[in-house]
């Protein structure tokens, strides 16, 4: 109680302790004692409604609450909108006053009835309604509402209406002793080039070409070959980056045979995602676990091994079973039309031994491939280039050198840091134009996403949202249910 008390202590901002200080020191040393204040195993934590909740008259809370329902309604005309295909100004410019009305109401709520926790909720709901229903202006070169610009306005207007304080901001990048999110966004920052730029030479878009090619005999085999494609890849690099490149070669892939999208793109997902627990680098998120649990790379491989490897068999046996359906009536659609040879390009079906040659011909032009890629491999289309090798040599290297943790004593968002500057300096040596091209094309809106989220994870800390969610969820700390329960609720 005591702790939710001073957390949750925007009623009485004034009396806070960790403002009056305002040493960046002290700050950090009381919320590093408050997050590790030891609890009797077995007992059950009694937390309450946050105490700022219960300062508001109860026609003010009523009043507060009806304004939230208000902002689900205009949550839900946005995510309309953005599904709707009709004109993309109208839809922006109806989404952006939605929100700034959304903005205006609940800054209106708080400062008739404070209910902080009330308020940061609504923040995070608006940040993630726009990162799933993005709206942009497809006329007029304006900032879109996505994940990279609505994360931000949501911590930008938590600050202005003082519900987090500037130390609380720090805090929540610079954390503890034991948990330093910054490091993070730094490993996010060094992984995101390294993978840019293999994507950029066209390595993976060529790599998924023959795949296809080897693989695309049947429905199945392409099924399969995504999945263990995916997962290879995301052992090595972070699974966004795999996502986002394999994603629209997927699609197109499935539009010129003919094949249903969601069965292969959702292979793709679950194999990209669950694989990537196995090692440190899968995930930019397994830094702060690693460094939480005080793990090498080595020794978080064997604490996590097992268990990555047996979830990734596990999806790969439910993506078959809940998948068959789909795949095997494609599969017989192309067997009664006669046509997956010559699609695939097969030389059998086709009469020709072109057929394989023409299908990397159409394959390079339409899977997808971006543009540094096709010009990478413009004099030798279907083949490896140098600089995909070279590029793909740097990112083993990284995985490698993160492996000697142990050795060098280096932790590994540093070596990961090191091995994107030191990329992008050669890069900018050999070729000035392809580094600029490579870092046009990082995506920058997740770096703004993960930086803001990383506030307002920290903002329901402080307004008592997540011991409340504790107490709601973990009833028996003593019990071996607390890890499923905080699994499911994860």
């Amino acid at each position: 109680t005591g702790e939710v008390d001073a957390r949750g202590r925007k009623g009485g901002k004034g009396g806070d302790a960790m403002k009056k200080s305002g040493d960046h020191a002290t700050m950090l040393e009381q919320h590093e004692r408050r997050e590790q204040r030891p609890r009797a195993v077995g007992t059950a934590v009694a937390v309450p409604a946050p105490a700022s909740a219960q300062s508001p008259s109860a026609a003010g809370r009523v009043l507060h609450y009806i304004v939230c329902v208000v902002h689900a309604f205009l949550l839900a005309f946005c995510v309309r909108e953005a599904s709707s295909e009709g004109d993309s100004t109208r839809s922006y410019r109806r989404g952006l006053n939605a929100a700034a009305l959304i903005f205006v109401l609940e800054a209106l709520a708080h400062a008739v009835a404070p209910m902080p926790h009330l308020s940061v909720t609504v923040m995070v709901f608006v940040s993630v309604t726009f990162t799933i229903s993005p709206l942009a202006d497809g006329a007029r070169p304006m900032p879109s509402l996505s994940m990279g610009t609505m994360p931000v306005l949501a911590v930008a207007w938590l600050l202005a209406m003082r519900i987090l304080s500037y130390p609380e901001l720090v805090t929540a990048l610079y954390g503890t002793d034991s948990l330093r999110p910054y490091h993070l966004i730094v490993m996010f920052l060094g992984s995101v080039y390294l993978c840019t730029a293999l994507e950029r030479s066209g390595f993976l878009h060529t790599a998924a070409l023959k795949v296809v090619t080897r693989f695309g005999r049947s429905p199945w085999g392409l099924f399969w070959a995504l999945g263990c494609f995916s997962g290879t890849l995301t052992v090595l690099i972070p699974d966004d980056i795999v996502t986002m490149t394999l994603t629209p070669i997927t699609i197109r892939m499935c539009q010129l045979l003919n094949l249903p999208e969601i069965p292969y793109l959702f292979s793709q997902f679950f194999a990209g995602n669950i694989w990537a627990v196995t090692l440190v680098t899968g995930n930019p998120t397994n830094v702060l676990l690693a460094e939480d649990l005080k793990d090498t790379f080595v020794s978080f491989a064997g604490r996590m091994g097992i268990p990555g490897i047996a979830a990734g068999l596990t999806s790969f046996f439910l993506m078959w079973l809940t998948n068959r359906k789909a795949v095997n009536a494609s599969y017989a659609e192309k067997r009664e039309g006669g046509s997956i040879g010559a699609l695939l390009g097969s030389p059998a079906s086709s009469g020709s031994s072109d057929g394989k040659h023409s299908l990397e011909v159409e394959s390079e032009s339409e899977l997808g491939g971006t543009e540094a890629g096709r010009e990478a491999g413009a004099g030798d289309k279907g083949h490896f280039t140098y600089q995909g090798i070279f590029c793909l040599l740097r990112v083993v290297a990284a995985t490698a050198f993160c492996a000697l943790e142990s050795v060098h004593g280096l932790p590994v968002y540093l070596v990961v840091l090191v091995m994107g500057l030191a990329s992008f300096l050669i890069d900018a040596i050999l070729s000035f134009q392809g580094a600029m091209d490579v870092l046009r094309h990082m995506p920058w809106e997740l770096f703004s996403f993960v930086t803001g989220f990383l506030v307002l994870a920290e903002a329901m800390s402080v307004t008592g949202i997540s011991l409340y969610m504790a107490q709601v969820f973990m009833m028996s700390p003593g019990s071996r249910n607390v890890a499923y329960i905080s699994g499911f609720v994860t």
